[in-house]
């Protein structure tokens, strides 16, 4: 599933499917999509984001809307939960896989696919995006940063295949382990990106 929705900058809300309850508090104009639409212009994705209603997280894609004066009157979007997101970007069949992640151009993690199935809570969670943290393999992260279409990094035991997705400014990588498919020396812990 996923929810539309129109929120206006005085703080009305239309959702599409209809929920029925808030948490106490809960006000649109300090959601993670709202904010994230107001600070540019056009359509664009927001950071992943707690749902407040226990559904998990949400990708919000969002816009502004603006009056003749070039003043936000209100923001439209669409969410898409994080499960969806995952299966999406799935690959299956691949041997030795361990995980999947969608990485931000800074090496952050952005979701992976350990994360299927996570919910959240009946509550505002501070009002804020999902927590990025980098995916701790220094040679990925810069990668991430950088303008390579795609490659492979080898951290230890573990391949990274990554390519760069096309629409959007994501890192797409696949985590698998090399030691089964033959490739790496478990005893090897030598980042060797440069030697791939």
């Amino acid at each position: 599933p996923f929810w539309s929705y129109y929120a206006l900058a005085e703080g009305v809300l239309v959702n599409y499917p209809g929920i029925p309850h808030f948490p106490p508090g809960y006000d649109t104009r300090k959601r993670p999509w709202y904010k994230a639409a107001i600070r540019q212009r056009g359509v664009h994705w927001g950071e992943m984001y707690p749902g407040s209603t226990r559904e998990g997280y949400l990708l919000p894609c969002v816009a502004s809307i603006y009056d003749d004066q070039g003043e936000v009157i209100g923001v439209v979007g669409l969410d898409i939960l994080m499960d969806q997101v995952i299966d999406l970007v799935e690959v299956k069949g691949i041997t030795g896989l361990r995980e999947m992640f969608l990485l931000d151009t800074q090496g952050r993690v952005m979701v992976r696919s350990s994360e299927r199935g996570e919910l959240t809570n009946f509550s505002l969670h501070g009002n804020s995006a999902k927590e990025r943290l980098p995916i701790g393999v220094p040679a990925l992260e810069n990668k991430a940063a950088g303008k390579e279409v795609s490659g492979i990094v080898r951290h230890g035991r573990y391949l990274y295949v990554f390519t760069r997705l096309h629409a959007l400014p994501w890192l797409l990588v696949v985590q698998v382990d090399g030691v089964q498919l033959g490739l790496t020396d478990p005893t090897d812990s030598e980042d060797a990106s440069d030697r791939l």
